[in-house]
């Protein structure tokens, strides 16, 4: 994004905001007073309220999630990393969920602006690790891929749809339902290799999350 350190600082202060008290429940007054500088300093870096809100967005879905997302596809599994990418393409609903909820429920058009930015590129990750585990001999002969990843992104926004911030179960559902639809795609070997290699393939999952 930008190298501006001061609106940089503005953004994660306002993230931090956002999350905890809703978009709607803080003022630029009351960010100014948070980080102790003027509202017309903040004004100065951006346009309003909503300008601001599409940076955050933008850092939360962008930023944040590509950043590890790109990090951790260089694996030398590409079934495994695709499972990596939809989690934490949908990790952030946890993390952020108050911000993004009310981004979604006040300021629609943003927030679709950004999940279309990320969509786009976590389908585009997505392709290349299909191919590659295709050519690799890991999906079964016939699969889809273009196909296959619709039904993944279906999948995955209608439970970011149905998810409700107080819904711990939300992270092991996912999980369950993208290992088994996953898992369906793989030719014998793959699955094989996968169930000889089931807890390393996830605590190196794990480990890229933390």
């Amino acid at each position: 994004m930008t190298g501006d350190p001061v609106r940089q600082r503005i953004i994660d202060n306002a993230i931090e905001l956002f999350n905890t008290h809703g978009c709607k429940g803080v003022t630029m007054d009351q960010l100014a007073m948070h980080m102790h500088i003027s509202k017309r300093t903040i004004y100065e870096k951006f346009d309003s309220k909503e300008a601001l809100i599409q940076e955050c967005l933008a850092k939360v879905y962008c930023d944040v999630g590509m950043e590890k997302i790109e990090r951790f596809v260089d694996t030398d599994e590409p079934f495994l990393a695709s499972l990596f990418v939809i989690r934490y393409a949908t990790s952030n609903n946890m993390r952020y969920s108050r911000l993004l909820h009310d981004a979604e429920f006040y300021y629609p058009e943003l927030t679709q602006k950004q999940l279309k930015k990320i969509g786009d590129k976590v389908k585009n990750i997505l392709l290349k690790l299909f191919e590659e585990a295709y050519a690799n001999g890991d999906l079964r002969n016939g699969v889809d891929i273009h196909q296959a990843i619709n039904t993944i992104e279906y999948y995955v926004k209608q439970n970011n749809f149905s998810f409700h911030p107080s819904d711990t179960s939300f992270p092991d559902r996912l999980n369950e339902v993208c290992f088994t639809y996953m898992r369906g795609l793989l030719s014998i070997p793959a699955i094989e290799r996968y169930d000889r290699n089931e807890e390393r393939f996830k605590k190196t999952m794990y480990n890229f999350e933390s």
